[in-house]
């Protein structure tokens, strides 16, 4: 977890990680980056047979991006419950953990939030 920011509130952050776990069905990572235009990159990649059980036999690799763009952020805030002034990666963060380290790129979208996604397997 990278932080920096203004001395007078908690520090806002730049990167954290919501998910990294390493077991029988492979390895799994999902993370949190804020742009320096202030856009916010959700980026996740899995690895191993638990992909090959999602995707079939031979696919053992899947990446995937969710893309906020700067203008997207106050969305992103209220769809996390947040509120004006929130670090969106710090609601992102509560509501991962709250739901099981799950990828909020589902919810946002359903909230409505303007995001872009990429995948590749």
């Amino acid at each position: 977890m990278t932080e920096s920011g203004d001395p007078a509130r908690p520090p806002r952050l730049t990167t954290i990680t919501l998910r990294e776990e390493r077991g029988a069905d492979g390895f799994r990572r999902l993370s949190v980056d804020r742009r320096p235009d202030g856009g916010i990159f959700i980026e996740g990649h899995d690895l191993g047979v638990g992909v090959e059980r999602n995707f079939g036999t031979g696919m053992s690799e899947y990446e995937w991006t969710w893309v906020i763009g700067p203008d997207a952020v106050p969305a992103l805030v209220a769809a996390l419950g947040g509120r004006e002034g929130d670090d969106p990666l710090r609601l992102l963060a509560a509501w991962s953990a709250a739901h099981g380290s799950t990828d909020p790129g589902p919810h946002l979208r359903a909230a409505g939030v303007p995001l872009d996604f990429w995948n590749r397997v």
